[in-house]
């Protein structure tokens, strides 16, 4: 089913909504389920060229109420808008930093380095020095995403609670 509304193509697929401005598609890939299985309950998904990021960005934030704890991946997001916390994720193995990176690296609140169980403590250190060489100051977490009853996994998630206001579990 197509829709038409607001110079939007909706595109209703399975579980989630597509939101692309007309004419300005690039390319879509299924991230959505990956979302919706990590336990989102309702995905919106925007690809656009920047001379309407703006607009896109508002387009698909009007989905959400403005009660709604809304998610948001990828770095374009801060060129266009403001957000209430800012997260940069980065792995070890992970050694160029993208210029988008570069250019909304001022408006992170923390960044995260997740390991995994064959990064060595030296790559870690690397990229922390890589943080900083560009200018993220930004309180630095080491986590492990694929670790239970990892404590740093908890202290992140214990620091992002604060930052939203909701309890802390001690």
């Amino acid at each position: 089913m197509v829709e038409w509304q607001s110079g939007l193509k909706r595109r209703n697929m399975s579980r989630f909504q597509l939101v692309i401005p007309l004419g300005l598609l690039i390319g879509v890939a299924d991230k959505a389920g990956a979302h919706l299985t990590a336990g989102a309950r309702k995905v919106v998904w925007l690809q656009t060229h920047s001379e309407h990021l703006k607009r896109g960005i508002e387009e698909a934030l009007s989905h959400f109420s403005k009660n709604d704890s809304v998610l948001i991946e990828g770095n374009s997001f801060l060129h266009a808008h403001d957000a209430d916390i800012s997260v940069l994720v980065t792995t070890p193995r992970e050694t160029k930093i993208k210029r988008s990176t570069r250019e909304i690296v001022s408006r992170i609140d923390l960044a995260v380095i997740n390991i995994y169980a064959d990064d060595r403590p030296d790559d870690v250190m690397k990229t922390r020095e890589r943080l900083h060489q560009i200018g993220c100051y930004a309180p630095v977490h080491i986590i492990n995403p694929l670790q239970d009853n990892y404590t740093p996994n908890e202290v992140f998630l214990n620091h992002i609670k604060e930052m939203i206001g909701q309890p802390v579990q001690l």
